[in-house]
């Protein structure tokens, strides 16, 4: 907008004074309402789309443990195991001052036995055979 400066006050000219356009209390309104339209129309439409954005966000929340969809549909992100055993601050295996009740073998050794096989599953006899070559069949 063109103004003077006349005594510290601005001053405008009456050519731009002119160009202000006419403004109608009925346009207005109008253009209020239509306004109020679009902003409900729009909250709703949020409203909605938050909805659908957290039940995406649920069904993403589910894996095997917290639904029926088997343990293969949980892709990278399974859950580590979770043991339901506490741990009692001893150490593993057989604690000292305990007997135990393993089996033991108190026999000593009196004679050996060695078990030989005479004859070869496709009837051929072992100390007929030994050192040669046996034909495929066997």
């Amino acid at each position: 907008m063109d103004y003077k400066v006349e005594g510290g006050v601005k001053v405008l000219d009456w050519i731009t004074i002119t160009k202000i356009p006419e403004v109608r209390f009925e346009d207005l309104s109008n253009e209020v309402a239509n306004l109020s339209r679009q902003l409900e129309f729009a909250n709703d439409r949020i409203k909605a789309l938050e909805l659908e954005n957290q039940e995406l966000r649920n069904r993403l929340a589910l894996n095997s443990q917290n639904s029926s969809k088997p343990p293969s549909s949980d892709g990278l992100n399974k859950p580590q195991p979770k043991s339901s055993r506490t741990k009692s601050g001893k150490k593993a295996g057989g604690q000292k001052g305990h007997k135990g009740n393993g089996l033991k073998i108190d026999l000593p050794v009196s004679k050996t036995v060695v078990c030989g096989v005479d004859e070869c599953t496709c009837g051929h006899r072992i100390a007929d055979v030994i050192g040669k070559t046996i034909a495929s069949g066997c």
